[in-house]
């Protein structure tokens, strides 16, 4: 299998990237060894091929990670320290802070990750982004997810859907409000950048 798939490169339909950075559940050999007996890999964004198929077959060009959230993640800043404060890239514990590891990762077992893995999907993503600029001007970026619960604890109701803009920083308010409207106008319960605020 390939770390990612690319569907619609070069159809510019839409100025728009469909990023689906959690849709992967495949491992390397070496993870899986390394892997403690009862490790539990919780937080897959299960059934998103299934869920967001049909947009590449309405023309939208769209990059699907094959690989596990937790071999690397593509949806978190690369900014930062490859030791010791690694774990915003490769994660140590998994979503409710369970050891997932026999022995702690190497650093160049890291950095392995990060250039394999990581970097290709950035590269990719980033040559997506430029042909849509070239073409239109303009890109809009959707990263899309799914979950079951929230993983925060609360006592809000889960909604139906999360739109995480970073509370504004990643997207303006009005494009914010556009998909917010519309999903509302279905019948859908929207929660605004809680508890997911993008990546």
């Amino acid at each position: 299998m390939t770390p990612f798939e690319v569907f619609n490169e070069h159809v510019n339909q839409f100025p728009i990237v469909i990023d689906l950075p959690h849709s992967g559940t495949a491992m390397t050999t070496k993870m899986s060894n390394e892997l403690r007996s009862d490790a539990i890999l919780a937080n897959t964004d299960w059934l998103l091929r299934e869920l967001y198929g049909f947009l590449s077959k309405l023309g939208f060009t769209m990059i699907q990670n094959n690989m596990n959230r937790y071999l690397v993640d593509p949806n978190r800043n690369p900014n930062g320290s490859l030791t010791g404060d690694y774990y915003h890239l490769v994660y140590a514990t998994n979503t409710f802070g369970h050891q997932l590891y026999q022995t702690p990762l190497t650093t160049d077992e890291i950095t392995k990750r990060f250039t394999q893995f990581y970097r290709p999907y950035h590269n990719q993503l980033y040559k997506l982004l430029t042909q849509k600029r070239q073409a239109f001007g303009h890109v809009l970026l959707l990263d899309m997810h799914s979950f079951a619960e929230y993983t925060k604890k609360t006592d809000a109701t889960t909604a139906d859907i999360v739109l995480g803009n970073d509370f504004d920083r990643t997207s303006s308010l009005g494009i914010y409000n556009y998909f917010s409207d519309a999903y509302e106008k279905q019948g859908y319960q929207v929660s605004n950048n809680f508890p997911f605020r993008g990546g």
